[in-house]
């Protein structure tokens, strides 16, 4: 056999195999598991984001309810949630002077009394919102708000240009 004959002879035989590989048909999934627990709402929590791009999981998360919800599922969206510690240390003793949490969540404020179809119109009014706002940001700046100001309880002290610095 020539060289030429040889390499048309490869080419051939490798031009073949991606052929027959890329027509094979896909395997059939399983959907034993599924039709058994016959599942009628779906509860869609955000992705875990591998991306250098922040806002992947979130964009990813609200373009989830709507086909599941056109596949005839009741969707519950997950609720975005901020939790915040923060501790207060003295730079120079090294001192814990003030530690505190607070949290806040999306889902405050709202009732679940409106019925199912109540509950879907409300859940996609809710997702376009989110999708066209920074929600995680306006709920941090809640749970900012119940971290780090003055408060009764478990609050910060005020500092020294606060009017009431140094009262009980």
């Amino acid at each position: 056999m020539s060289l030429t004959s040889t390499r048309f002879f490869s080419t051939a035989v490798l031009t073949a195999a991606a052929l027959l590989t890329g027509c094979a048909a896909p395997k059939a999934y399983n959907y034993t598991a599924f039709k058994q627990a016959k599942p009628r709402s779906i509860l869609v929590l955000p992705p875990v984001n591998e991306s250098v791009d922040i806002k992947a999981t979130y964009s990813l998360l609200s373009h989830s309810s709507k086909p599941l919800a056109e596949a005839g599922y009741y969707v519950l969206g997950s609720a975005t949630v901020v939790e915040a510690q923060a501790r207060l240390v003295d730079a120079q003793t090294g001192t814990l002077l003030w530690d505190g949490k607070a949290t806040a969540s999306s889902e405050e404020g709202r009732s679940n009394n409106n019925g199912l179809v109540g509950m879907l119109i409300t859940a996609v009014v809710q997702q376009v919102i989110s999708s066209a706002t920074d929600q995680g940001h306006e709920i941090a700046g809640i749970a900012r708000q119940r971290l780090l100001s003055v408060r009764a309880g478990n609050g910060i002290l005020p500092g020294p240009r606060h009017l009431a610095y140094g009262q009980p």
